[in-house]
């Protein structure tokens, strides 16, 4: 229990820090490196706790199966990223991937509460 319970807040964490740094036009660099700092340590204690729970809960073929899943969307993402304006603002392009990674993070914390 408690390793999803940890699963969920990191996600929780994560998805918090992301909406921190949706105001990106106006904040100073300092700022932004300190979120961006907070948010990467959310997603790599889900990340962590993920590994931990999915060991005990499913064989190996099925998570096997479920990181090539997430793996080719990595890809298929960095794929549809080369495809934004040249000329997009880094306000919007920043905005963008947080985000993404802010709905990734409450999806995988809704997911965790469900499942």
């Amino acid at each position: 229990l408690g390793v999803l319970v940890g699963l969920a807040g990191s996600y929780f964490w994560a998805a918090l820090m992301c909406l921190a740094l949706l105001p990106v036009a106006t904040a100073p660099v300092p700022y932004l490196v300190g979120i961006t700092f907070l948010c990467r340590a959310g997603v790599m204690g889900g990340s962590s706790a993920t590994w931990l729970a999915t060991s005990a809960a499913f064989p190996t073929s099925v998570r096997s199966s479920a990181h090539g899943f997430l793996n080719a969307g990595g890809r298929i993402g960095g794929l549809l990223s080369t495809l934004l304006p040249k000329n997009l603002p880094g306000v919007v392009a920043f905005s963008l991937f947080a985000g993404a990674n802010m709905g990734c993070a409450v999806v995988a914390a809704v997911l965790r509460y469900l499942l």
